[in-house]
């Protein structure tokens, strides 16, 4: 397997991961998730991004998967934190009449 491939797929999962990490950090601090669930996370990320870092070094790549990876963490704290509102749908299938 090509290394650019390789690093495209573990920076994509890094990116992932990261994602779910911002979002069970929030669960984790609403008392939601255990610990150890945010840890996970948290070495997934690392781990993968790290990986970018071990096989392509200083470069490019790197630079990419980081920021995405920063980003991605941010956009699911933001997403947990403002979580979507359930509707009542037995009003909408069943009206008061």
């Amino acid at each position: 397997m090509p290394i650019g491939l390789f690093q495209t797929l573990l920076g994509a999962l890094g990116v992932l991961f990261a994602l779910q990490f911002g979002r069970h950090a929030i669960r984790y601090t609403r008392r939601e998730v255990s610990r150890g669930t945010v840890i996970g996370w948290a070495l997934r990320t690392t781990v993968c991004v790290y990986a970018v870092f071990y096989f392509g070094g200083w470069r490019w790549p790197f630079f990419a998967v980081f920021g995405l990876a920063a980003a991605s963490l941010a956009g699911g704290v933001w997403l947990e934190m403002r979580p979507k509102k359930r509707e009542d749908l037995a009003k909408v299938i069943f009206p008061d009449e």
